[in-house]
């Protein structure tokens, strides 16, 4: 496959001192942890989390905005990205509920978290191989991706489980948005080390410089979960027994009423907002025609206001406000297939990232503390496990039916207008999913309740 990114003449201005300013803030989150109400071994395990989700996510993300690029420069259409989403949302969200009952089940949560090291390994081992071997297609890439992401989904229900364990429950959203907080610098840094390699170094040669980098980042954050103590574990004995019982008890978080609407209205909700998804790379690459290093650009402009969400979410918004900045979210991202629809640059994207990224920090701390508050302590992995996976299936089933309306689209009405009516149709169908959100209670608390 043939790479020839185009240059962001932006990029070779970037500031070394942005750099800095990210490594100083990492360092800021370590430098606090003595300060949480919680013992010397705890403050342990979460300094260790931390490290580990900041080496985790440098690795994944150097190259993750990339591989839609090259699915589609080795000749993937709106088909194959559409594939491409569905899968890896159906992959990454499925295996959620099987990962978190075995975790609840056998209480091995470190395995859960090396998974989602090896995950990383594989796939940056496999796009190298395979870029050197010159055998890259959009099927190869679909089929490493996925088997990523469901090896990935290993620890998503697990650390929010391991954070409400060992510290108190006041300073639990703060830990749990820091530990967000860190993966979106280290995503932010990723992102800037990429664009810097892809503006000095073009072609072939600078990804395969970048897929190096995520090597040796998924290595160092393998050192970390390695270095986790045995007692965050649940210390449990497998039994025939206890596999029968933990397998009934799947089905437990489909008994609790408040569980059952929320998952019922974002379910639904995250079905129609998903289907413009494989959309915008096609818009990004083929309309606008941005450069690898303007699509990172994209990702960093998200990245760095998803921590300001995140941020927020953690140190000031309340229980009793979750519904209220709920609804914010799901309204507020009504408009993102409109402005695809009008954008002839990237500016208007970028803007639209910045403004995306605040309310999506939000929504990552809020539903998963919801759930943390409203789950049964011995079942949480379970239920955001199940959380997880609904709306895997449901992200699943949005994009696949995203890409077959613009392809069927663009062969009658042409590439640019065809998306054109795609993006008005998935507007419409995210606007359904809000109004039906607004008209949901599942985020008012009862006292009993907590």
């Amino acid at each position: 496959m043939d790479i020839h990114p185009s240059l962001n003449p932006y990029v070779n201005d970037l500031p070394l001192k942005t750099l800095i300013f990210l490594i100083i803030t990492l360092f800021q989150c370590l430098g606090d942890i003595p300060k949480l109400k919680c013992r010397v071994k705890e403050c342990n395990i979460i300094r260790k989390l931390y490290m580990r989700i900041g080496s985790l996510s440098f690795s994944s993300n150097i190259i993750s905005p990339l591989v839609p690029y090259l699915l589609v420069k080795s000749g993937g259409g709106t088909f194959e990205t559409g594939l491409f989403q569905a899968l890896n949302n159906l992959s990454g969200n499925i295996g959620q509920v099987v990962w978190g009952w075995i975790s609840d089940v056998s209480g091995k949560r470190r395995i859960m978290l090396l998974l989602t090291c090896i995950s990383v390994l594989f796939s940056s081992l496999s796009y190298l191989i395979l870029m050197l071997l010159n055998i890259m297609s959009p099927y190869t890439i679909i089929a490493v991706s996925t088997l990523s992401s469901l090896l990935a989904s290993a620890s998503a229900p697990v650390i929010a489980s391991i954070i409400a364990d060992i510290v108190h429950p006041s300073i639990r959203n703060h830990v749990y948005a820091t530990h967000s907080n860190i993966s979106n610098i280290a995503i932010i840094i990723g992102n800037i080390f990429s664009m810097i390699i892809l503006s000095y170094i073009v072609g072939e040669k600078g990804f395969t410089i970048i897929l190096l980098l995520s090597i040796i980042m998924s290595g160092i954050s393998l050192f970390f979960t390695f270095s986790l103590p045995s007692y965050i574990d649940k210390g449990k004995v497998l039994s025939i027994k206890s596999v029968i019982n933990g397998y009934r008890d799947m089905l437990n978080p489909l008994r609790n009423n408040m569980f059952r609407v929320f998952l019922h209205v974002n379910t639904l909700y995250n079905l129609l907002l998903s289907m413009a998804w494989p959309l915008f790379p096609i818009s990004q690459i083929k309309i606008i025609k941005m450069s690898p290093s303007q699509i990172m650009l994209l990702s960093l402009a998200s990245n760095a206001t998803i921590i300001l969400g995140q941020y927020y979410a953690g140190r000031y918004i309340s229980r009793e406000r979750y519904r209220l900045w709920a609804l914010v979210n799901r309204l507020g991202l009504v408009i993102v297939p409109i402005v695809y629809a009008f954008s002839e640059s990237p500016y208007p994207l970028y803007v639209l990232n910045v403004y995306t990224g605040i309310l999506s920090g939000i929504g990552n701390v809020i539903f998963v503390m919801y759930i943390v508050d409203i789950a049964p302590s011995n079942e949480r992995t379970t239920y955001i496990g199940f959380y997880n996976t609904a709306l895997g299936l449901a992200s699943f089933v949005g994009s696949f039916t995203g890409g077959i309306i613009s392809a069927v689209l663009m062969n009658i009405y042409g590439e640019e207008q065809g998306l054109r009516i795609t993006y008005y149709i998935c507007t419409l169908a995210r606007l359904i999913g809000a109004i039906n959100a607004y008209r949901s209670r599942e985020f008012i608390i009862s006292k009993k309740a907590l």
